[in-house]
């Protein structure tokens, strides 16, 4: 049975073969997906292609599908409620992505109630924050592609126009500068709370689309998490240095 980290670093290194590059492939282009690829191997795959934040869903799909061609049999899909979508291996992994360069360190990790009631079961959460830089959508030309393929506005978006509200910049492809690996246990949550880096009260005065209220998330600081007594694995390194790719990935 393999370790947290050794299991994390199985994870990690498929998607590195697919993106990673700098200093270590020489004379390889920073790759990058674009999203039009991305949505059409999900809606091609039967798996969810209308979603604004398409490439959350299509990261966490199509690493399970790397992890599949390379050890097969060896990680399950596993879906503990709608629109969790888990790996699970010796350990069970949750895969997140992170805009940079971000306004704050802080980011959010799942409902309070549903980790809790899943640290109740396991020992632990594996988690993979994918840092990426994002190319814009400018034009609009991408989200009118999308919505087309989806069939149409949602409701929620004629809704928004209705109420002239604006539309926000979609993202229309992503590059993976980093990966921050995490094994967090019921101690480290107790720990973080204790020492305000980690919040179990996100949105809970929140609303959802519908009127409904959101129910509350745990928000962690990854930048105070980096010790192993905080439940940190490691850093890999894909294509960090996002001065150098600013033209093509404008912030």
């Amino acid at each position: 049975m393999n370790s947290p980290r050794e299991e994390a670093e199985i994870i990690t290194s498929v998607l590195f073969e697919e993106y990673g590059s700098i200093g270590v492939i020489p004379q390889r282009l920073p790759p990058f997906e674009d999203g039009k690829r991305a949505i059409l191997w999900l809606k091609e795959s039967g798996l969810p292609f209308g979603e604004v934040e398409w490439y959350a869903f299509f990261i966490k799909h199509f690493t399970r599908y790397l992890l599949d061609k390379k050890y097969p049999g060896r990680f399950e899909h596993f879906q503990p409620r709608p629109k969790r979508y888990l790996i699970k291996g010796d350990y069970v992994w949750d895969i997140r992505t992170k805009s940079q360069p971000a306004r704050s360190s802080w980011t959010i990790l799942t409902d309070t109630s549903a980790l809790d009631e899943f640290l109740q079961e396991y020992e632990g959460l594996g988690l993979i924050i994918l840092n990426m830089i994002f190319e814009k959508d400018q034009d609009n030309q991408f989200v009118r592609w999308h919505e087309k393929l989806k069939g149409g506005k949602s409701e929620y978006t004629r809704l928004r126009e209705q109420e002239g509200r604006r539309q926000r910049i979609r993202k229309r492809s992503f590059m993976i500068i980093n990966a921050n690996a995490f094994y967090i246990k019921r101690e480290n949550l107790r720990k973080g709370i204790e020492e305000s880096w980690v919040d179990p009260s996100f949105q809970r005065t929140m609303r959802q689309q519908d009127g409904g209220v959101r129910n509350p998330k745990y928000l962690v600081d990854i930048s105070r998490m980096t010790t192993d007594d905080r439940g940190y694995l490691f850093t890999l390194n894909f294509n960090y240095d996002p001065d150098d790719f600013a033209e093509d990935f404008p912030i």
